[in-house]
């Protein structure tokens, strides 16, 4: 793109040299030419012929004019050019702004290159964020079980204890239904042994 701006720029300056050059030779012969006539007009002067001087004077106008016409088609060839040369600078600009620099370029490049980590960046924050909820979750799930764990263990305790305190108060009943039974044993023990003891004396008198 830059070459073809810079082909486009020398090309516009060589056009524009060749027209300058086409409308100085234009003046230099207008010149000239107004030169030749003023010369042929004192010549027909000196020579006091009035026909040969208004010939000489015409034909040095007839020149003169298209000398002048000629300048003046150089004139709009120049400024053609020169019209030509800014709108060439207007698009040469717009295409060097449209067109990135070496810099953007770079920038551009160093973004391109960075996109892709940006994005692998994500992806391992991303993992990471999964990681760690993971592990937050199964430390609630270990929490949770150890909780339960430790709620069973204070059921089995309790169960232990309700059935030690239910037995202690079957033993005690039993130790109550011995102690007490023990004790009618002793009374119809000793209720029988007063009775014989009567019977024996109620014999004894009798005899």
């Amino acid at each position: 793109m830059q070459m073809q701006m810079q082909q486009q720029e020398r090309r516009q300056k060589v056009q524009q040299q060749q027209t300058q050059r086409r409308y100085l030779c234009y003046s230099r012969v207008t010149a000239a030419a107004a030169a030749a006539a003023a010369a042929a007009a004192a010549d027909a002067a000196a020579d006091a012929d009035a026909d040969a001087a208004a010939a000489a004077a015409a034909g040095a106008a007839a020149e003169a004019a298209a000398a002048a016409t000629a300048a003046a088609a150089a004139a709009k060839e120049i400024s053609a050019a020169a019209a030509a040369a800014a709108a060439a600078a207007k698009a040469i600009s717009a295409a060097a702004a449209a067109t990135p620099s070496k810099e953007q370029q770079q920038q551009q490049q160093q973004q391109q290159k960075q996109y892709p980590l940006q994005q692998q960046q994500r992806l391992q924050l991303l993992q990471q964020q999964q990681q760690l909820m993971q592990r937050q979750q199964q430390q609630k799930l270990q929490q949770q079980l150890q909780q339960l764990q430790q709620q069973e263990l204070q059921q089995q305790h309790e169960l232990q204890q309700q059935q030690q305190q239910q037995q202690l108060l079957l033993i005690e009943e039993q130790t109550l239904y011995l102690v007490q039974q023990k004790q009618q044993q002793q009374q119809q023990q000793q209720q029988q042994q007063s009775v014989d003891r009567s019977e024996e004396t109620a014999a004894a008198g009798d005899k």
